[in-house]
């Protein structure tokens, strides 16, 4: 998620206020990591969870990305 938010892939509308003030705060478990599992740490992360489900299932997918 943060790879597509950084590289412009995804973009949120400023609209969405509980998923922009869940981001800065969404983190992954160093331990799950270290073990190759995407876990991240369950804290006000609604939101995020749910765009994290939309990323994973647009990519498993095949879904190609729009221009503007």
């Amino acid at each position: 998620m943060s790879t597509a938010l950084g590289s412009g892939l995804l973009r949120v509308h400023h609209s969405c206020r509980g998923l922009l003030d869940e981001l800065p705060g969404y983190a992954w478990s160093e331990q799950a990591t270290a073990r190759g599992e995407d876990k991240p740490i369950k804290r006000h992360d609604h939101s995020c969870d749910g765009l994290r489900y939309v990323i994973t299932r647009l990519r498993t997918s095949g879904a190609k990305r729009q221009t503007d």
